[in-house]
């Protein structure tokens, strides 16, 4: 399915799986070579997370919990 034919709710849902491997290899939950940095990335994440609502929010899609039912 090309990216016109998509839904925004499946558009966002192609965003959150690059965000999660941003998480997972950028800024990860618990860096085992900089240890004091853990919430600096946490903070990060969450800076993130707020913004992906806030669009969520913006485009009357479900955020949060919500956002289970079609998130992968």
């Amino acid at each position: 399915m090309s990216m016109l034919h998509k839904t925004p709710a499946q558009n966002l849902n192609t965003i959150w799986n690059a965000l999660h491997e941003y998480r997972e290899k950028c800024i990860p939950e618990h860096d085992p070579i900089f240890p004091e940095h853990d919430h600096i990335h946490d903070k990060e994440w969450d800076s993130i997370c707020d913004a992906m609502w806030e669009i969520a929010e913006a485009l009357g899609l479900p955020s949060g919990a919500d956002a289970e039912e079609w998130l992968d």
